[in-house]
């Protein structure tokens, strides 16, 4: 492809005339989606002669970015691009074609439910027709009676067919009301799907490609441009095989759009760059200090003013995707075509698929919880880095919960949470908690406390086992904490991932094996003075 240089004219003068103008029969043949727009590609085979001609794009969404509006040829064309004019059309229909449908059918479904409703109130006329006739019957029997003038044919033909009048008047009723509430139904589908859609506009954009053509010909172009209400989000499936010790992470993609145009049968590429963020990095301006100034009580001279005025101013400034990684950007083009209705609606695209070899171990908190939690951990090596996106969890084939991924870029480690595992039996016991006073002059208080956590692994195969706990840390020189080392299993890393305060014991336990980790600390601080939970 070959792109020319143009120039964006605004349209608020009439255009150039040309010695023709060509519509342009586009459809969207590709789709780029960042984080908080789409690059749209809309693809015109048009029969252009000779000479210079203007290429006519008529329904365009009016919110496209005009900025960035290009137009493209194949490189052995014989048309070159010139200018690009864009000019807003207002429109008293909705500007969106799947808006305009479902318009039309919730108008004919309203239609079609008032003629049946009118259906319903005739034969509502009818039914308190004969119910009337019902009730006067017996009185002009009793009439006939009297007068010794009873006919019992002309009876029996009289209940007969009001009988079948009622029946009949009763069942239509019935379908009617049968039809109404389909209708009924299908008016609230219709509505609901135009929420979904509406996007109230009404305006369009026309777009004019002026060109020059040196012979006859019948090209392609292409025309691009970039529109907001469109996104995805990365979305992650977690597979883990215990067994196998494998994790297999289903990397995705989920797509949605209210830009006003259905993408149907696309090219879709998911990109992580962010264009909504601009091109410039943020500056800092100087950051002035001083001691404060008292308020002069002589105002001050104008050029003292403007001055101060300035120096104020400165201090306030699924099937895998073909990945293109760069260096500062990845791009994931999905297998296939999609389709991304406007809608809002998300669809969920397959990106990629990573096979890591894990490490199984088990996490337990007694502190807080006496469950034992199975962690995962794995190398990542992908060529992009992992986005932070929702997470779905499952453990050798049964789904287990959601998560949330964080961000992993290439060689880093990958850890996972998978669950509690019942086959770890956890008891927490206090040992002691005790309190004593210390010195002769300046008295102090010591509280120990010591705690002993009994692991018993019930597994038919070792299980590598972490018990996390914390020792309080001093904010103050006079609060003073230690470790009891005569009551505390020792093996222990300390500040573990350069958490102040975290230890955690590490060991594997045997099939069947039980053990136990204790923990003792002292706080000692001065008698007069209280600390919070001591």
């Amino acid at each position: 492809m070959r792109i020319f240089p143009m120039v964006l004219v605004a349209a608020v003068a009439p255009a150039t005339s040309f010695a023709a103008e060509i519509p342009a029969d586009s459809r969207i043949k590709a789709v780029t989606v960042f984080d908080e727009r789409a690059q749209v590609t809309r693809n015109a085979r048009v029969s252009v002669p000779a000479g210079t001609h203007t290429l006519v794009f008529e329904g365009l969404p009016a919110q496209l970015l005009t900025d960035s509006l290009r137009a493209e040829v194949g490189p052995d064309s014989k048309l070159a691009i010139g200018s690009i004019e864009s000019r807003r059309v207002i429109g008293d229909q909705p500007a969106s074609e799947k808006e305009r449908q479902l318009l039309r059918t919730l108008t004919e479904l309203r239609d079609r439910r008032d003629l049946v409703g009118a259906d319903i109130a005739a034969l509502e006329v009818k039914r308190t027709f004969i119910e009337a006739i019902g009730k006067m019957a017996p009185d002009a029997a009793g009439k006939d009676l009297k007068r010794s003038d009873m006919q019992p044919e002309r009876w029996q033909q009289a209940w007969t067919t009001l009988e079948s009048g009622a029946a009949e008047t009763f069942r239509a009723l019935v379908q009617k009301r049968v039809e109404q509430r389909s209708l009924d139904e299908q008016i609230g589908k219709v509505e609901e799907e135009l929420r979904r859609v509406q996007t109230g506009r009404r305006d369009s954009l026309t777009v004019r490609v002026n060109v020059q053509s040196t012979g006859d010909s019948s090209p392609d172009v292409a025309l691009t441009y970039q529109v907001q209400e469109a996104g995805w989000r990365p979305t992650y499936e977690a597979r883990l095989d215990t067994a196998a010790a494998r994790l297999v992470l289903h990397q995705q993609g989920a797509v949605s759009q209210r830009t006003g145009e259905e993408w149907q049968g696309v090219e879709l590429t998911l990109s992580t760059a962010r264009p909504s963020l601009g091109t410039r990095a943020p500056e800092l301006p100087t950051w002035w200090i001083d001691f404060p100034q008292p308020r002069p009580a002589v105002q001050a001279a104008p050029e003292a003013r403007m001055l101060m005025k300035r120096e104020s101013a400165d201090a306030a400034t699924l099937e895998p995707a073909e990945t293109l990684a760069t260096e500062f950007a990845a791009e994931y083009r999905i297998a296939g075509t999609a389709t991304v209705p406007a809608d809002s609606s998300e669809r969920r695209v397959g990106i990629a698929s990573h096979a890591l070899p894990v490490s199984l171990s088990l996490r337990i908190v007694p502190k807080i919880s006496t469950s034992a939690y199975l962690t995962v951990e794995g190398g990542y090596a992908g060529d992009a880095p992992l986005l932070p996106g929702a997470l779905s969890l499952f453990r050798d084939g049964a789904f287990i919960g959601n998560g949330r991924m964080d961000m992993i870029r290439t060689d880093e480690t990958l850890r996972m949470s998978f669950g509690t595992d019942d086959k770890v039996r956890v008891r927490r016991t206090q040992l002691a908690a005790e309190t004593s006073q210390q010195g002769i002059v300046a008295k102090d208080r010591r509280v120990e406390r010591k705690y002993r956590t009994a692991i018993d692994n019930l597994h038919r195969q070792p299980v590598k086992i972490a018990v996390h706990d914390n020792l309080p840390v001093s904010r103050n020189e006079n609060i003073r904490v230690e470790i009891l080392t005569n009551a505390t299993t020792p093996g222990f890393v300390r500040n573990f991932d350069d958490r102040p305060g975290l230890l955690v014991w590490e060991s594997t336990f045997a099939p069947g094996e039980k053990k136990s980790v204790d923990f003792g600390y002292a706080v000692t601080f001065p008698a007069d003075q209280s600390v919070p939970g001591f």
